[in-house]
C-alpha cells in the first residue's frame, strides 16, 4: 500500500518545469535534422549513380576502342549536313565535334524530359 501511494505521489509531482515552447523547438530541430539527412542521402546517392554511370560509359568507350578498333572521330565525321550555312562553317575537323555535341544535346533533352515525367508522376502519387 505504501508503494502505491509513493508511486501516485511521484507521478503527480512535476519535478522540472520546461521553458516556454521547448517541445516545439525540439520537434522543429528533430524534423530539420531528419530533412537534412534525407537531402544528404539523396545527394550522395545521386553522386554515386552519376559516378557509376560515368565509369560504365568510360569502360564501354574503352572496350569499343581497344577491342573493336572503333574510332569515334571517324564515326562522327561521317555525318553530312546539307544546310549551306552550316556547311560553310563546318570543316572536316569540326564536323565530328559538332555532331557529337548535337548527340549529347539530344541525349540531355531526352534525359531531362524523362526526369520531368518521373518527378510529376512521383509528386502526383505522393499527393494522392
Amino acid at each position: 500500500m505504501k508503494t502505491d501511494k509513493a508511486l501516485i505521489k511521484a507521478l503527480k509531482r512535476n519535478a522540472t518545469e520546461l521553458p516556454y515552447s521547448f517541445e516545439n523547438r525540439v520537434m522543429h530541430q528533430i524534423l530539420f535534422e531528419a530533412e537534412r539527412k534525407g537531402r544528404l542521402s539523396y545527394y550522395r546517392s545521386l553522386g554515386l549513380v552519376s559516378f557509376v554511370s560515368l565509369v560504365l560509359i568510360a569502360g564501354m568507350l574503352y572496350m569499343l576502342h581497344a577491342y573493336f578498333n572503333i574510332n569515334f572521330l571517324d564515326v562522327f565525321a561521317r555525318f553530312k549536313f546539307s544546310n549551306v550555312e552550316i556547311a560553310t562553317v563546318l570543316t572536316d575537323q569540326t564536323r565530328p565535334i559538332f555532331a557529337f555535341s548535337i548527340y549529347i544535346g539530344l541525349l540531355m533533352l531526352f534525359l531531362l524530359g524523362m526526369d520531368h515525367l518521373f518527378r510529376r508522376r512521383f509528386q502526383r502519387n505522393k499527393k494522392g
